[in-house]
């Protein structure tokens, strides 16, 4: 079954990410600016709370059964996985790499360690912020979600009571940490591969309690989306009396769960309304944008500079429009045939199609001598 409704909601969470990054808005002259950026803005950094769950969903949804009953779904998730966040993460790192020599601040060895550790996705496991944010700063979150693709084989063997108790136990830890949340504890709350394990596995229990309800009426559906919808908007509204440590991914991560589920039943009334093709096509490309809409940021920073004005906001917009239609553009010409070239590098299709090409091409070589 395709979860249209969940693809859309894929672009709305990476525009929350967006809209966290346009820093620059916090000290704008223009009140109401300066207000929603550091209110409503910042807060847009839980949409990676909502990925680390819908992961887990997902890829349930896709892989689970498969891998259960053996029918080879271990080497084509594998297969799936490298081609679908490598090719994207390698060009932004490249597209990074100017930024980092041009306005480093770090040391030529450092910043040599910090590359070779990005490429591999292995910068989430240094808890110094000029390493886990080395290049593309939101790559970061696939050396997390690579850790979470190399635990689903494992973890979706395991019992749903011992997942619970798993992810209860993390929680609980997590919880004691978040009280004081000074820079190491953002570390161990925020980008720290094992602690953010509690929303992928969380993924995985929502996708076996949906499995397990089945189909539900229309109303019902209906009903659930505008509930997990409100649920998400008190947490928001409330926020400012929760702690900062907490808000990192804790507090989040119950209202971000309902909400997927919600969702996940796509005859609800919302969830029809937001499964156009417009919507599911900008979900669809929302891996692109969330990649490469820091750099557009960046890049742009770079080049025209702030004012603290009127400029600036015109500036964002542009910002993210350009992310937008970037990321479609990525998708389409780059990402998709990117993610076909390496299924087939890694399947040997493109090894037998490289030495059909070449034995054609000889065939045709040996016309003239046949022939002439």
């Amino acid at each position: 079954m395709s979860l249209t409704s969940l693809t859309s909601l894929r672009f709305i969470a990476a525009m929350m990410v967006v809209l966290s990054h346009l820093e620059f808005l916090d000290e704008n002259r223009i009140g109401p600016i300066s207000w929603l950026a550091k209110n409503v803005f910042r807060e847009g950094y839980v949409g990676v709370t909502f990925f680390f769950v819908l992961s887990g969903f997902i890829l349930s949804h896709s892989y689970s059964t498969k891998m259960r009953e053996g029918r080879g779904g271990a080497q084509q998730f594998v297969h799936a996985r490298i081609a679908r966040i490598f090719p994207i993460h390698l060009l932004t790192a490249l597209i990074a790499l100017p930024l980092a020599l041009i306005w480093r601040q770090e040391s030529s060895a450092t910043l040599a360690g910090s590359l070779v550790l990005n490429l591999a996705l292995l910068q989430a496991w240094v808890p110094r912020s000029t390493w886990y944010f080395s290049f593309n700063t939101p790559a970061w979150s696939l050396s997390v979600e690579f850790f979470f693709y190399l635990a689903f084989p494992l973890l979706i063997t395991i019992r749903s009571r011992t997942l619970l108790w798993a992810t209860a136990a993390l929680l609980c830890l997590k919880a004691g940490i978040s009280i004081n949340a000074d820079s190491q504890n953002k570390f161990l709350l925020y980008i720290f591969p094992p602690l953010r394990l509690a929303d992928f596995i969380a993924g995985i229990l929502l996708h076996r309690l949906f499995s397990s309800v089945g189909p539900i009426s229309n109303r019902t559906a209906t009903l659930a989306q505008v509930l997990s919808l409100s649920a998400l908007a008190i947490a928001a509204a409330l926020s400012p009396f929760v702690s900062q440590g907490s808000r990192f991914d804790l507090y989040y991560l119950a209202p971000m769960g309902v909400l997927i589920l919600s969702f996940a039943w796509q005859n609800g009334l919302i969830s029809r309304v937001i499964s156009g093709k417009t919507l599911v096509l900008l979900g669809e490309a929302s891996f692109s944008l969330y990649m490469i809409h820091r750099l557009v940021i960046v890049y742009g920073q770079k080049i025209l500079g702030t004012t603290g004005g009127s400029f600036d906001v015109v500036s964002a917009a542009a910002y993210v429009l350009s992310s937008i239609l970037l990321s479609v553009a990525m998708f389409k010409l780059f990402e998709l045939p990117a993610k076909k070239w390496v299924l087939e590098l890694l399947s040997g299709n493109f090894s037998a199609r490289t030495r059909r090409t070449k034995a054609t091409l000889e065939d045709v070589a040996e016309l003239p001598r046949k022939y002439g």
